[in-house]
C-alpha cells in the first residue's frame, strides 16, 4: 500500500490466491451461529476479531 503513493498513474499489483472451499455466504451464516471455530482457519485472525469485537453478523 506504501508503494501505491509514489506512482502518479497507480499501479497494478498481482497475487495468487488459493480458492476457499466455502462461500462468502456460508461463512456469514456461520458467523451469524457464532461458530467462529469453523471460519476461523479462512479468515484472516485480525478480521476474525474485529468482527467478534464488533457483534458482526449476529442475529
Amino acid at each position: 500500500a506504501e508503494d501505491l503513493g509514489r506512482f502518479q498513474f497507480g499501479k497494478i499489483f498481482f497475487q495468487t490466491l488459493s480458492p476457499r472451499p466455502i462461500s462468502a455466504t456460508q461463512i456469514r451464516h456461520y458467523l451469524a451461529k457464532g461458530d467462529y471455530e469453523i471460519v476461523a482457519p479462512l479468515l484472516p485472525k485480525t478480521v476474525l476479531t474485529y468482527i467478534k469485537a464488533h457483534k458482526l453478523y449476529q442475529q
